[in-house]
């Protein structure tokens, strides 16, 4: 038996010293990870706006949704609804499965256009 009058060994000391680290580094690992460092980049905005949207009263499809429900959808719509469509949500119509082809390409062509002129817009900015 040891008795309470004699000092730890180095030993014990070291264990009670790396035990000690463990702790704190469990303690402030968390403050660090809990944090939500995302942002929602310009796929999930417009993938959001998207969402909210309505069209005629009613409210649009998933965007996930299977091709022949999306085809189905565009094929209720008129021209003029899909173009409306295209044009304000040109990235999530130029990617969706179901959507007529040559509406896709349209809005395709409407979202570089916008990409385009950021882009010139940031090329005089003074902050870059």
């Amino acid at each position: 038996m040891t008795s309470f009058d004699t000092s730890p060994t180095l030993t014990a000391w070291r264990a009670l010293a790396a035990v000690a680290v463990v702790f704190v580094m469990l303690a402030t690992t968390g403050w660090s990870a809990v944090r939500d460092h995302h942002s929602d980049g310009p796929r999930e905005l417009a993938l959001a706006s998207w969402a909210r949207d309505r069209i005629a009263g009613r409210s649009l499809p998933d965007a996930d949704a299977p091709a022949y429900r999306l085809a189905h959808f565009f094929a209720t719509l008129t021209s003029g609804q899909r173009i409306a469509l295209a044009g304000k949500h040109p990235s999530v119509v130029g990617n969706l499965n179901g959507a007529p082809v040559t509406l896709r390409y349209h809005a395709n062509r409407v979202a570089l256009r916008q990409a385009v002129a950021v882009e010139k817009v940031r090329a005089h900015d003074e902050r870059l």
